[in-house]
């Protein structure tokens, strides 16, 4: 019976002149023979690789220049294979995450088209079902973001106002923040019916009739606490034939689509202002300069957005493509005017805007083509041009720039009465890099 080779387990184990083929190779040297022991390695000493001696090994073969040219350019060629199939794995990896991402924008925009056409139904849907006489458009001013109603104003479909009044809140005082934003104060509302008062014909105007507000959720929720704060039964509301939230409607229509990790998030929420002019703005003209953060002045506001909204909706039912851009006027139409040096990113315009003479504001941007969009931020600001003078100027702004060479179009003045506006607009050199030394 031969003898059996020597096994270890461990390296400490091994005697010094024992070693693998590896090892050898890596010295040098190559085994003679058959192994002499055996090792077990691995996790759990599941593998087992051979012995030699290294005191019988041998040297190896030096190679001649030639075998070493020849392994040299083995190795550099299966480099190369191994880099331009890497190259090619990559290249596939960013083609796929190209066409991946181009589904998913695909996607996005289909569904965000999807939400602009439900909220088109929807108002289509609205005005078909229930005639404008029914209509409640309805506004709140409040004593804090979850307080009572101090401030309520209704009116219908055609503009009539059913309600209009201030109401003396029955526990909360006005916060310093909620009378910032509205300018109500506990000494207006001294005389003011109680809720208690106003209950009746609230409960006669909304009784079974299509209630809107913008941002719905908001005036139902302060209604609701008014009266439990008032101990008066809910019933006002909910005997309303239902509640539509307009602000729910424009943000569809006007609003930026928003992506959340490639894919549809919804649309950007407007504030009433923004969604006024953006829906007036679509229809070519400009909202009416309502009172702001006044519950009579927001409902009819609202009322104006709705109208303009289904303005839109009906005419692009009738199969008309109309644009909703977030300034007023498209390239394209930039384009086809002629002007498009005056959307040049190296062009910075800056609009004047004077009174008898005397500067009053001015705003800087670019390009030229979201002038009108920038105009509502000057407006709400101040001072307050009246819209139809903005209008005007705006026109002529356009008509100047159908007929201005590229090289007159460096400034365009324009009066009405004692407005005046001053529109120029430069290149712009960028900063030159600082010298050395």
């Amino acid at each position: 019976m031969p003898d059996e080779k020597p096994h270890y387990r461990r390296w400490a184990e091994v005697p010094h002149d024992l070693t693998t083929k590896t090892q050898l190779g890596k010295e040098g040297l190559k085994p003679v023979g058959e192994p002499v022991a055996t090792l077990a390695y691995g996790p759990n000493r599941e593998y087992v690789t051979g012995l030699y001696r290294r005191s019988e090994a041998t040297p190896k073969r030096k190679l001649t220049e030639a075998q070493q040219r020849s392994m040299e350019q083995t190795r550099q060629r299966k480099q190369d294979q191994k880099r331009a199939l890497d190259l090619l794995q990559e290249l596939e990896r960013e083609r796929q995450e190209e066409a991946d991402a181009e589904e998913r924008h695909g996607q996005f925009l289909l569904d965000a088209r999807a939400a602009e056409l439900e909220a088109r139904r929807a108002l289509l849907d609205f005005a078909r079902t229930y005639p404008r006489e029914d209509w409640r458009i309805l506004d709140t001013e409040t004593t804090s973001l979850r307080g009572e109603v101090i401030s309520l104003g209704i009116v219908d479909g055609l503009g009539n106002i059913l309600l209009d009044t201030l109401i003396h809140p029955s526990k909360m005082a006005i916060s310093p923040e909620a009378q910032k934003i509205h300018g109500i104060s506990m000494e207006d509302l001294v005389g003011a019916p109680a809720f208690a008062e106003v209950y009746p014909q609230l409960y006669s105007v909304l009784h079974g009739k299509p209630a809107l507000a913008y941002n719905a959720p908001f005036d139902l929720g302060r209604l609701y606490d008014t009266h439990l704060h008032a101990g008066l039964p809910w019933t006002t509301v909910t005997q309303a034939e239902g509640w539509t939230c307009l602000m729910r409607l424009a943000a569809p229509l006007y609003g930026r689509a928003k992506m959340v990790n490639g894919r549809y998030d919804g649309h950007k929420w407007l504030k009433l202002g923004e969604a006024c002019w953006q829906a007036a703005m679509t229809l070519g003209t400009l909202p009416t300069d309502y009172q702001r953060h006044d519950a009579l002045g927001d409902t009819l506001a609202s009322l104006e957005l709705l109208n303009h909204m289904l303005v839109l909706a009906e005419r692009e039912e009738g199969g008309e493509v109309v644009e909703r851009p977030h300034f007023n006027i498209s390239v394209d139409e930039m384009d086809r005017l002629g002007v498009g040096h005056w959307r040049s990113p190296e062009v910075i315009g800056q609009l004047e805007i004077s009174r008898d003479g005397v500067l009053l504001d001015a705003a800087s941007w670019w390009p030229f083509f979201q002038t009108l969009w920038h105009l509502r931020e000057v407006h709400e600001r101040g001072p307050k041009v009246p819209l139809e003078v903005y209008q005007d100027w705006w026109r002529a702004a356009l008509e100047h720039a159908r007929s201005a060479s590229q090289e007159d179009m460096t400034e365009h003045t324009w009066r009405q009465g004692e407005w005046g506006f001053r529109l120029t607009w430069k290149p712009w050199e960028p900063l030159k890099p600082k010298q050395s030394g």
